[in-house]
């Protein structure tokens, strides 16, 4: 229940009084004791006046967002640099003008102004299914340790690759080796 200011005053001098302790006095009126000590230290703090409803005013700007200023400073700096990615703009942004912007905020700000464009370097996209494709479950995990072990014992011993053909497990990855060492 909302108390005018007046009646707040009644309760703290009623409370001041002599006669009752605060907690049983504030028991018989209804009124919890942290409220009463919030309106008895505005009231100590601005007097009457403190004890007035507050009235709803503009709303603070939230903490974490970006003010206006410093997105029209990244948005220039994109302008300026446009072949830097997101993250690299919020790095060059955070050393140049020492203020920290996360890249996804980066990000958002661009976005939302339509500066988002595609990546310039190639992106590897998954294939479809495997290459190489495998006969049971653990299958997969055997080939590629097979094909590390073959890549680790050729970078040891290269003469190694000679007795290729005694070992049974390393014919599925025969080609692998063979292929590898055409790129190196």
């Amino acid at each position: 229940m909302r108390y005018p200011a007046t009646e707040k005053l009644e309760i703290i001098r009623l409370v001041e009084g002599p006669h009752l302790p605060v907690k049983r006095t504030l028991a018989k009126i209804g009124v919890s004791r942290p409220t009463f000590y919030r309106w008895y230290d505005l009231y100590r703090r601005f007097g009457e006046g403190g004890l007035e409803d507050m009235r709803a005013g503009p709303k603070l700007p939230a903490w974490n967002r970006i003010p206006d200023d410093v997105r029209v400073e990244i948005l220039d700096m994109a302008l300026d640099k446009p072949d830097l990615s997101p993250s690299e703009l919020a790095l060059t942004f955070a050393d140049e003008r020492q203020y920290f912007v996360s890249e996804a905020s980066v990000y958002r700000t661009l976005k939302a102004h339509n500066l988002i464009t595609s990546p310039a370097h190639i992106v590897l996209k998954a294939a479809d299914e495997f290459k190489d494709k495998t006969t049971a479950p653990s299958a997969k995990y055997l080939s590629q340790m097979n094909k590390q072990f073959v890549c680790c014992c050729f970078l040891v011993n290269p003469d190694w690759l000679q007795d290729v053909g005694n070992c049974s497990f390393v014919d599925a990855v025969y080609s692998f080796v063979v292929d590898w060492l055409a790129v190196v």
